[in-house]
């Protein structure tokens, strides 16, 4: 059974909404908000229900929480959850993998030496 979210700052919700966020991964997928709470976020514009499928556990239902399809869900886990998506749309039901499951696979460094390089060939 899932935990209500209470304080969903409201930037945050803005820019993820707007797609203006500089670093989406810090908002969106799974989070550890306290010893043994998570929290995650999802951003799915054509859902109209979004369930955590749990692998191994119950499933857990996402709240909606902006009209542009912001969904969060804060539930006690004791790692990092391993979940996958059941998005129901107008065209019907899916499970689907959430991209932001998985850490970002390129360092801050790493993005640097990209940012650099994509300078020099301006």
């Amino acid at each position: 059974m899932g935990i209500p979210v209470a304080n969903v700052p409201a930037d945050a919700v803005r820019a993820i909404v707007n797609a203006e966020h500089g670093d989406p991964f810090a908002v969106l997928g799974p989070h550890k908000v306290a010893s043994g709470l998570w929290e995650v976020w999802a951003m799915l514009p054509q859902a109209r229900n979004v369930t955590l499928v749990m692998n191994g556990a119950d499933d857990i239902p996402m709240e909606w929480r902006h009209e542009a399809g912001l969904f969060i869900a804060r539930f006690p886990a004791r790692s990092r959850p391993d979940y996958r998506l059941r998005v129901e749309t107008a065209d019907g039901t899916s499970v689907q993998d959430d991209p932001y499951r998985f850490s970002p696979v390129l360092r801050p460094a790493d993005l640097d030496r990209i940012r650099h390089v994509g300078s020099d060939a301006v």
